[in-house]
């Protein structure tokens, strides 16, 4: 063959070959923004105590960063795991200062210190859920599609969650049934394995002496994005396990 027309060839191949991995690029999650569910075989009590042993197998994520702000986040650990029937989380939150309006209504969560969920079914957020749960266990969960249609007056009755302060900040666990993810079409399967895809991020607010409010934007993966902004693909992560579907639920019969 012709050391012309080989190296044609040559080109050609690796062109192929680069473009192949760049769908693949595209369909996986980015690197450092997936996680394994591990299965743990002991069921967890929603009591705010990360230190009892429940929790000694979870997958563990201390790699928060700071996108819009320096330095990386070392004070925000999540925990996650699953059984067969519930998706787990735990957030440990070191915090000095927390800051909460005393206001019994969902909105006044998103005032304050908190940490957030956000589920989906696909990357482009057609339909996606959010739960905003504060330091004392109150929650602002709502209905949201791309980009930033909210609907506040979805709620989601199936969350159980509790928040508990402690001598370094608080700490939010809670638990999801695997059923009501199905129900809602987030959880997909993609050969033997179940996945959903994922936000999870942190609002750390903090007041001056002059009574001025600073907020920081804390996130799992970074949006990469030049202002703070949670609600689009980038900042989702993918969840993956070796866990069954659940079954659709049967329609109710009036």
């Amino acid at each position: 063959m012709e050391p012309n027309r080989m190296n044609r060839m040559v080109v050609v191949i690796a062109s192929v070959l680069i473009l192949e991995l760049l769908f693949k690029g595209c369909m996986d999650a980015p690197q450092g923004s997936h996680l394994a569910l591990k299965a743990n075989p002991v069921a967890v009590t929603i009591d705010g105590k990360l230190t009892d042993g429940e929790w000694e197998n979870a997958n563990v994520v201390r790699g928060f960063v700071k996108p819009w702000d320096e330095g990386p986040d070392n004070e925000t650990t999540l925990w996650v795991q699953s059984d067969s029937s519930y998706f787990y989380f735990a957030f440990d939150v070191a915090d000095k200062q927390i800051v909460v309006v005393p206001v019994e209504s969902e909105q006044a969560v998103a005032s304050g210190d908190r940490v957030e969920l956000f589920f989906a079914g696909d990357k482009g957020l057609a339909d996606y859920y959010c739960f905003e749960m504060g330091p004392d266990g109150r929650v602002l969960d709502y209905r949201a599609s791309f980009y930033r249609q909210f609907d506040n007056a979805w709620d989601f009755p199936d969350l159980d969650v509790i928040g508990v302060r402690n001598d370094r900040g608080y700490v939010v666990e809670g638990k999801i049934p695997f059923s009501k993810l199905n129900e809602l079409g987030i959880v997909k399967q993609r050969g033997t394995r179940s996945f959903f895809f994922m936000g999870a991020y942190r609002g750390e607010y903090s007041t001056k002496n002059q009574g001025d409010t600073t907020i920081q934007w804390i996130t799992w993966v970074d949006p990469d994005v030049a202002d703070p902004d949670f609600h689009i693909p980038s900042s989702f992560g993918e969840v993956s396990y070796d866990l069954p579907i659940p079954p659709p639920a049967s329609p109710r019969i009036p």
